[in-house]
């Protein structure tokens, strides 16, 4: 979202994005163990509010059908040209999302960025056919298949002021922190819930007893994605509320804000903690080390205890913003 906005001249930050968006409070955890759980629209559609502050429509094609793929490329080829980058997941390797950027060939191959390029990057540095066609390319990645979602930002509007944005999203916070469910259909928690079922599966010691390393390295590997996702979107939430400090003038709001702060930059800070003292999953494999001796019962227990001092914090958190919104 960040790189589109650019492209189009709008003056922003991640952190800010994270923030208008709601992205930062999202909180979401699957029965399963599964990395989309850290997917910023498949729970709760942060895409909508990001949209709203900065005052674009936006037009969303999900699963065309091959027959409707034709017009839809078009439509994509002139955004392009008119300098509006669609966002779309399941570009390249696997479901993520990324910005597709520019095309080749009349339209015939699509180019982007994606949560993968610095991986095929590195493993491809020394080939010099693959830096050939870089240059061609100037440093984009060809699309490897059509994606399932895409997101094609529209017509410019008046976009509200950053204090009705950061109003907006701390409604999403609480929204989307004190939700029981998404729908019946779902089978995401979110908010509290997430937490709760996240330290559920933590705490499930016959689960990692009787699991076969092939299941206990995914349940690893998705546990630092999610921890990796959740300790990023809390560094934005503290930045973005630090940013937006001289935006409230009313005393008690604006003490509450303050309050609000210093809570999410110690959250940031206990999430960042802990996130950069996990074992790698990458490195481990690389490493050929045994994944039941870098992720033991005693690290799992403290990572519980972390996520109910994170229910914590954020419990207070919310207490905070309702009073910032006037709810209190």
């Amino acid at each position: 979202m960040t790189l589109a906005l650019t492209a189009r001249g709008v003056e922003t930050t991640y952190e800010q994005v994270m923030g208008y968006s709601g992205a930062c409070w999202r909180m979401a955890f699957e029965p399963v163990w599964d990395y989309s759980a850290a997917d910023a629209l498949v729970v709760y559609d942060y895409s909508i509010p990001a949209c709203k502050a900065y005052g674009l429509s936006a037009r969303r094609a999900n699963r065309l059908e091959p027959q409707q793929r034709t017009a839809e490329k078009l439509a994509i080829l002139e955004d392009i040209r008119q300098g509006r980058l669609p966002l779309a997941i399941n570009l390249r390797v696997a479901p993520e999302w990324g910005v597709i950027t520019g095309y080749l060939a009349e339209g015939d191959v699509l180019l982007c960025r994606s949560y993968f390029d610095d991986e095929t990057f590195s493993e491809l540095e020394a080939d010099p056919e693959f830096q050939a066609h870089t240059r061609i390319s100037q440093g984009y990645l060809h699309v490897d298949q059509w994606p399932y979602r895409i997101i094609r930002l529209g017509d410019q509007m008046e976009a509200p002021s950053a204090l009705e944005n950061l109003y907006a999203s701390l409604r999403v916070k609480l929204e989307s922190m004190q939700a029981e469910s998404l729908s019946n259909s779902s089978s995401y928690a979110i908010g509290y819930k997430a937490l709760e079922l996240w330290r559920e599966g933590l705490q499930d010691h016959p689960w990692y007893a009787a699991a076969d390393e092939e299941a206990f390295s995914r349940r690893l590997s998705v546990n630092h994605f999610c921890m990796m996702a959740l300790a990023d979107a809390r560094r934005c939430a503290a930045a973005y509320l630090r940013d937006s400090l001289p935006l409230v003038h009313d005393p008690q709001q604006q003490a509450a804000l303050a309050a609000m702060t210093e809570i999410y930059g110690e959250l940031a800070a206990l999430l960042d903690k802990y996130y950069k003292e996990m074992s790698d999953p990458a490195i481990l494999r690389t490493a050929g080390a045994a994944p039941r001796a870098s992720w033991t019962g005693r690290q799992r227990e403290q990572q519980a205890e972390l996520l109910a001092k994170v229910a914590s914090l954020e419990h207070q958190g919310d207490t905070l913003a309702e009073v910032v919104l006037g709810l209190t």
